[in-house]
């Protein structure tokens, strides 16, 4: 998974036709494409929002995120490479669009294994409300501009919510949130690690509505009282969300898959209690990853 910064730096708009996801090793090879309405459907203004159509005017710029599935890790190239067909600006000096093709922009895969983890939390009636990894969900396109750089922090994010015994999330009144079901729940750590950030002194919100952004004053405030741990190599696992004054854990100590973390709850930008989870390649939860859209630059 990862996404494609695509600029026009031409002084006529710039029309994407077609984007085929190439083996770099063996360009016959066609991974995926992108044309017609997928395109449409997998491209993103920078804010981020759906796009009409896959025309970039001039001094714009569009998302187009990738999502690739192999059956085997046999399958999977070592590295990737986008051929574009277009119509475009040839020269500085073009007054109109005219057919281009381009291939370009690499993108390594490399050989990193994926860490086996377990579930953050205990018992049963989980439910994943926002799930991994596609665009119509609240996470995959949650792209932010931090620290002068495109950052989409949140690709492999979950919300995991519980139901009670008659299917419910919430029983009473749903500004309260002791009414529902997965809050004051053990949060657990999913693999053995070293935990290096925690924040644990943020209110809960109340349930209902997701609250101002302008009363955010700093990022670690976004996601309310939470921990990181390092996992492994370059993984961290980032988990969001809990109680004021639930967390058990500093930074330094070293836990064991299941020990305690904290306590489920509301505070930072939820509208509802719920644990967010993800996993991410840097310490930092929103703005640092090994590969962020300023990596993969594509200029048209």
């Amino acid at each position: 998974m990862y996404e494609l910064l695509l600029t026009n730096a031409k002084a006529v708009p710039a029309t994407i036709r077609r984007v085929a996801v190439l083996d770099e090793a063996d360009r016959h090879r066609v991974i995926t494409r992108f044309h017609g309405r997928s395109l449409i459907e997998n491209m993103r203004t920078l804010a981020p929002s759906a796009v009409e159509n896959a025309t970039i005017e001039p001094n714009g710029s569009r998302l187009l995120f990738v999502n690739l599935v192999f059956d085997r890790r046999g399958q999977v190239p070592e590295s990737l490479i986008h051929r574009f067909r277009l119509l475009g600006a040839a020269n500085p000096g073009s007054t109109e669009a005219t057919p281009l093709t381009y291939t370009i922009t690499p993108f390594v895969v490399g050989d990193m294994r994926p860490v086996v983890v377990g579930p953050p939390l205990e018992g049963d009636g989980w439910v994943t409300v926002n799930g991994c990894c596609e665009l119509g969900f609240a996470h995959r396109g949650s792209v932010q501009s931090i620290n002068g750089g495109l950052f989409d922090s949140q690709r492999f994010a979950i919300d995991y919510m519980r139901l009670d015994e008659d299917g419910h999330f919430v029983t009473g009144d749903v500004s309260d949130p002791e009414n529902w079901t997965q809050y004051g729940s053990e949060v657990i750590a999913a693999a053995d690690g070293t935990v290096v950030s925690i924040a644990n002194d943020f209110p809960n919100q109340v349930p209902g509505l997701l609250p101002d952004p302008g009363s955010f004053d700093t990022i670690e405030s976004v996601d309310g009282n939470h921990v990181i741990i390092r996992f492994g190599e370059s993984v961290y696992a980032f988990y969001a969300h809990l109680q004021k004054g639930s967390v058990v854990v500093e930074p330094g100590d070293e836990v064991e898959r299941g020990d305690k973390l904290g306590l489920l709850g509301n505070s930072g930008n939820t509208s509802a209690p719920h644990l967010h989870f993800h996993l991410m390649t840097g310490p930092e939860a929103l703005g640092l990853r090994r590969h962020s859209v300023r990596d993969r630059l594509l200029g048209l």
